[in-house]
């Protein structure tokens, strides 16, 4: 239910790209290994032309979760991606960094309906 949501409301014809990193802080392995099931299968996605990976590679990489936010924000806004999926604790830090980036809506979700609701009633591009 979360990808058919994800694409809710999208009136493009072309598939999207979509960025998914994770921050250093978020139960590090549970999120690479979250988000590395994700980008296998957003990949396999007819709807998804490319998955762009922006997240903390290694339990070593100490990145800051308000710069891997920024950034992915920082990609969308520039049109190099349609969609970003932030892997967080909570993603509450990370929305707030992500939403730093002017024409960036960025929010965290805990419900299909608050999933929907965001990205139909807000047009949010940051998860």
């Amino acid at each position: 239910m979360l990808f058919f949501l994800l694409f809710c409301g999208i009136a493009k014809a072309e598939p999207l790209t979509i960025i998914l990193p994770a921050a250093e802080d978020s139960h590090a392995i549970n999120a690479r290994i979250f988000s590395k099931y994700l980008k296998n299968y957003l990949e396999k996605d007819e709807r998804v032309s490319k998955v762009i990976d922006l997240g903390v590679n290694s339990l070593d990489d100490k990145t800051d979760y308000p710069n891997i936010g920024f950034a992915l924000a920082t990609e969308i806004a520039k049109g190099n991606a349609d969609r970003g999926l932030l892997v967080c604790g909570t993603g509450i830090g990370m929305a707030i960094s992500a939403n730093k980036v002017e024409g960036i809506r960025a929010t965290t979700v805990q419900d299909p309906y608050s999933l929907e609701r965001a990205i139909l009633s807000n047009n949010c591009q940051v998860i």
